[in-house]
């Protein structure tokens, strides 16, 4: 199935049943959004912002700490924003649809003492389309192209690609690819080509390496793909992380 299987051929817009699925998921990633709590008492502030389920995906984000003015796009709880910051980042933009995920990160960078140096935002939608070309040199992008419907995913695309600077650095976090045997294994229900859901929400859109070279690449450099795993899950787990650059 192309992306245009997806779209309503009258309109041109999302197809009404993808539309559906796709706001269903942005209110549970809210809700999942408003239940995480961070106990600051136990936090020792000079280590914990650095200190998530992976340390490449950290790294990953500690690259962009070089860059002049970064978007952390879809920023949840704001880790990558605070890491960035903390390496020496001098302005990061977060935002993100979920309102909770803002509050969230406000609350994490407060704590870190860096918040003076992230402007939040909770936005539309839209409001990546919206924003003026060449705007930044750093684009941080994880755990959000793949849980969003193929429509979607190829618009935040484009529009990354529209406001990143002639050679700006791009990094994009992704889930692994599921084989149909895990596929089964998880509960996941495939309801259109490549989109998994799990109880009756959109959890994954599932594309191979090649796949998600060859979306990506369409408007980016792809520089790098590098696999990883989360502390604590096994070593044959291929999470992604692509490096690509705006030429």
């Amino acid at each position: 199935m192309e992306y245009t299987d997806m779209m309503d051929k009258n309109t041109n817009k999302m197809s009404e049943f993808m539309e559906k699925e796709y706001a269903k998921s942005l209110d549970f990633w809210n809700d999942w959004l408003g239940q995480e709590e961070e106990n600051d008492e136990n936090l020792n502030l000079d280590t914990a912002w650095y200190e998530i389920g992976s340390k490449v995906l950290a790294e990953a984000a500690a690259e962009l700490a070089t860059q002049k003015q970064v978007l952390d796009y879809g920023c949840g709880s704001g880790w990558a924003s605070v890491i960035m910051v903390k390496r020496g980042c001098p302005h990061v933009t977060a935002v993100d649809v979920s309102e909770n995920g803002v509050k969230a990160a406000i609350q994490y960078a407060e704590t870190f003492h860096v918040k003076e140096q992230i402007t939040f935002l909770p936005i539309t939608t839209q409001w990546l389309k919206q924003q003026q070309p060449d705007s930044y040199d750093g684009f941080f992008c994880s755990n959000v192209l793949d849980v969003v419907p193929t429509p979607v995913c190829e618009a935040i695309i484009k529009s990354a690609a529209n406001v990143c600077k002639k050679g700006a650095k791009v990094i994009i976090g992704l889930n692994p690819y599921f084989e149909q045997e895990l596929i089964e294994k998880k509960g996941f229900e495939e309801r259109e080509k490549n989109h998994l859901f799990y109880k009756d929400i959109l959890r994954i859109v599932n594309h191979s390496d090649e796949e998600w070279t060859t979306i990506l690449g369409t408007y980016f450099k792809v520089v790098e793909l590098r696999h990883f795993h989360w502390d604590g899950e096994p070593d044959t787990v291929n999470r992604r992380i692509f490096v690509l650059e705006k030429e």
